[in-house]
């Protein structure tokens, strides 16, 4: 059971995910807690102000994190001096931390995430007295003492078979012996005991990787929505909850946008076939999403197009070579140039003398451009955003690329991307028209009351069948 940072926001939401963990104690549970909402971006805020030599501002900010961690520790049960002084500890970590930088005048990575991992370590420690205050016995057990990672700082990568290895002897007893085991989210350390991070949005994958590392029953992400939607209904209102979504599907739509989920936290859940429950805290009754493996059968019962997701601020580099014809190893001196840079290309399209490609990080996009330069006439375009349509079985349907050309005209299309995947249809647009882009998809293929959109309330249409792709047409041009 992961529980996110909102869900953990103040004494009365942390109570009430203790609640949830309560309820299940016969299932034997591992619960897996992020940093109480806001606090990751204190903890980057005050190692800015540090690196800047601001001590008055990074004072502030310690001040005000521990105010709020003792607070609600208070709020909680009253601690032992004993307790309270294990979370002071904690917190002075982090102003030795910011001194640290200060004395510098400059955060390296390892610097930086010791000092973003003290904000599961104090939850974690704080959602064993929540517990407690149900009646449920639970154990603290240190995620940099059972997650081991490489030294990647920032974007640390997990070895899930040491991490299987720990469980076996940090975990399992704990579980033996009636306890809960609570561990923060998101961090880790290398062999040499320095701390690491998983990148931001991190402890989803914890919980996975836990999860797979014990053979779970299941995986629960707690959050503050009912689940994975049809689209984001801050953009589009009419979006729909969906109840139940395949596994790949449900990868595409977390590594394009949807929020709910981390983009890796799918794929170690796929692997094992352990269904992934997504949960909001504020509304526990709500059904929520269940993410698990179809059968080919119930891939046909779901409707072709399940969801529209979308991601700004992505770079699209495209690049033109005569080098390019009749000639085998260009791809791969191209693809080399990210590989070194060590810069994921996220879609690719390519014709007889050109290579588009779509990257995140701009961070060396200097130097790639540079070694792009040698191959051929490289081109950026910065202002461009990825809107990506997730179904089943898209490529049994031929007729969907022009029922989504048609949807879209008048829209210049930088790039169109089906056959890789018969779960997506990507597409690069200029950001300014991207949602636009997305609340056309979404009227012409996910909403069932197309012309009354005001008529069917959101609680009524989970869980219905998407239209599928026949009827869309149908009611299209």
């Amino acid at each position: 059971m992961k529980f996110g940072g909102t869900s953990l926001a103040d004494a009365k939401r942390m109570r009430s995910a203790a609640r949830r963990v309560a309820e299940r104690v016969g299932r034997k549970p591992l619960v897996v807690v992020s940093a109480l909402a806001g606090v990751t971006d204190r903890l980057v805020a005050i190692a800015r102000a540090a690196e800047a030599r601001n001590q008055s501002r990074s004072t502030a900010l310690l001040e005000e994190l521990g105010r709020r961690h003792l607070e609600l520790l208070a709020e909680l049960a009253p601690p032992s001096a004993r307790e309270r002084a294990g979370i002071e500890r904690d917190l002075e970590a982090s102003a030795d931390l910011a001194r640290g930088i200060a004395l510098l005048g400059e955060c390296s990575a390892r610097t930086r995430d010791a000092l973003l991992a003290q904000g599961e370590l104090l939850s974690h420690r704080l959602f064993v007295f929540a517990l407690a205050a149900e009646g449920v016995p639970a154990a603290a057990i240190d995620p940099r003492r059972l997650v081991p990672t490489d030294d990647d700082h920032g974007q640390a990568t997990v070895d899930r078979a040491e991490l299987a290895r720990r469980c076996s002897e940090l975990v399992v007893p704990c579980l033996a012996r009636g306890l809960v085991p609570v561990t923060g989210g998101f961090v880790g350390a290398t062999s040499e005991a320095a701390t690491t991070t998983l990148g931001r949005g991190g402890s989803d994958l914890s919980a996975t990787l836990l999860g797979v590392a014990l053979e779970a029953s299941a995986v629960e992400i707690w959050t503050d929505v009912d689940g994975l939607m049809s689209a984001d209904p801050r953009v589009v209102p009419e979006a729909r909850t969906l109840r139940e979504i395949g596994f790949r599907a449900a990868s595409e739509l977390a590594f394009f946008g949807a929020n709910v989920l981390h983009p890796a936290t799918i794929k170690p859940a796929v692997q094992r076939g352990i269904p992934v429950h997504v949960k909001n805290s504020l509304r526990p009754e709500s059904a929520g999403t269940v993410v698990r493996e179809l059968a080919p059968e119930e891939r046909s019962l779901t409707g072709v197009v399940r969801a529209v997701a979308w991601k700004t601020s992505v770079l699209t580099i495209s690049v033109s070579s005569t080098l390019m014809v009749g000639v085998h190893g260009f791809l791969a001196r191209l693809f080399a140039v990210f590989d070194r840079h060590r810069t994921p290309v996220d879609v690719v399209t390519t014709s007889e003398t050109s290579v588009s490609m779509t990257i995140e990080r701009a961070d060396r996009l200097d130097a790639i451009v540079r070694e792009l330069s040698e191959l051929g006439r490289v081109q950026v375009a910065r202002d461009t955003a990825l809107v990506c349509l997730v179904g089943e079985r898209l490529l049994d349907h031929p007729e969907l690329v022009g029922a989504v050309l048609s949807t879209l005209a008048g829209v210049p299309l930088r790039m169109f991307c089906l056959g890789s995947s018969d779960v997506n249809l990507t597409l690069v647009v200029e950001s300014a028209r991207a949602e636009e882009v997305v609340r056309r998809l979404h009227a012409r293929f996910l909403e069932p009351s197309r012309g009354r959109r005001d008529s069917v309330p959101a609680e009524e249409s989970l869980g219905e069948p998407v239209p599928t792709l026949s009827r869309a047409l149908s009611e299209g041009d």
